[in-house]
């Protein structure tokens, strides 16, 4: 009989705390990866946040689009975390950005983290003064 109690309570708490009710907007999600305030008013042009449930894999991938008070604002933001200016001197490890990046887009800001034990998971952002566009971009193999 304590067996069952114990199973039943050891499911509650699991699935107290597996389970969140709060949901990820494009503006949390950059917000926890970069630190960046993204104001709801920011034009979400592509989002895309797909996890595995077991393995943790996947990838969250947003672009914002901004208008120029948006633009100046977070322009302001990368300079003060020290974000590196475009263009963009590393390779990365995929080519998932190759479609969203315009050769024009040489002026601006980035920052690349890499995971030190495997290079194909990475976080990247980019503002593009150019294309006025926020892209951020996670991913965990």
């Amino acid at each position: 009989m304590n067996n069952h109690r114990i199973c039943i309570i050891l499911l509650g708490l699991i699935s107290l705390f597996s389970c969140s009710t709060e949901k990820r907007s494009p503006q949390s999600i950059a917000k926890a990866l970069i630190g960046l305030e993204i104001k709801k008013d920011v034009s979400v042009v592509d989002f895309k946040d797909q996890w595995g449930s077991m393995t943790g894999d996947g990838m969250s991938f947003i672009v914002f689009n901004l208008n120029t008070n948006q633009l100046q604002s977070l322009k302001d933001s990368c300079k003060a975390k020290k974000f590196k200016v475009l263009p963009l001197r590393e390779s990365l490890p995929d080519g998932y950005l190759d479609h969203y990046l315009n050769p024009s887009d040489t002026i601006g800001y980035y920052r690349l983290e890499v995971d030190k034990k495997d290079d194909r998971n990475y976080c990247i952002v980019i503002l593009s003064e150019a294309s006025k566009k926020l892209i951020v971009y996670n991913v965990i193999n």
